[in-house]
């Protein structure tokens, strides 16, 4: 490790006071500059996901920083990733899946979907008299609900569409 750390320019010397401030540049090298690396990652996951045959999920909670947190690993036969949030729920897990994509689709597929999930027909319908639709986020999305007469309140209603 320490060669490691000394290719990187982290100083290792042996004195109390250079261990200190060895601490500190191995949190720096740790915590600073991680663009590249979570872009990385989100690649690594979206291809995971749309390549493996087969994707498994597992959680455990945590304790950070006197609080509950909770680690979800998705993964496949050639990928895992983790993500560690505060929430279990299923529209945070659904959020995981997602990854960087925000967007919201209105097409065969998704009505597809909802059939499958037994949304209520006459929403579908309702839904489907459009041409297929790509919103850029949630807020367009339910704004165009509401804009077409689906109470974006009532959580039954827009769970399965959510």
């Amino acid at each position: 490790m320490t060669t490691l750390l000394n290719d990187v320019g982290v100083e290792i010397t042996a004195s109390s006071l250079a261990m200190i401030a060895t601490k500190r540049q191995v949190i720096r090298f740790l915590t600073e500059r991680l663009d590249g690396f979570h872009a990385g990652d989100a690649v690594v996951l979206h291809a995971g996901l749309v390549s493996a045959p087969f994707v498994t999920v597992d959680d455990t909670g945590a304790r950070h920083a006197n609080r509950n947190f909770h680690t979800t690993q998705i993964g496949g036969e050639q990928f895992t990733a983790f993500r560690t949030t505060p929430s279990k729920s299923r529209l945070n897990f659904l959020a995981l899946l997602r990854g960087n994509y925000q967007d919201y689709v209105l097409n065969d597929a998704a009505f597809t979907f909802l059939e499958n999930r037994q949304v209520d027909p006459a929403l579908l319908a309702h839904l489907k008299t459009c041409e297929p639709r790509h919103f850029a986020n949630q807020v367009p999305f339910l704004e165009y609900l509401a804009a077409n007469g689906i109470d974006i309140f009532d959580k039954d209603i827009i769970r399965p569409l959510a």
